[in-house]
């Protein structure tokens, strides 16, 4: 297996019981025109984890700053 080390900017969930799902957001502050592809892995590999750790439904949203 690979470890991997890493801290998401915010986790949070919305809903409850059965309808509830966890948001994964990582902010990006660099001067950035564009997503890389390294940044979409990233956030892949935190919303697998999240998703992992739950059970639960889990979204991840990059947000340029």
């Amino acid at each position: 297996g690979v470890f991997t080390e890493g801290v998401a900017d915010l986790l949070f969930s919305e809903g409850d019981g059965a309808t509830r799902r966890w948001v994964v957001v990582e902010l990006k502050t660099d001067d950035l025109e564009e997503v890389s592809p390294q940044h979409h892995a990233q956030l892949g590999l935190y919303v697998d984890a999240v998703k992992r750790a739950t059970g639960e439904p889990t979204e991840g949203l990059l947000v340029l700053v």
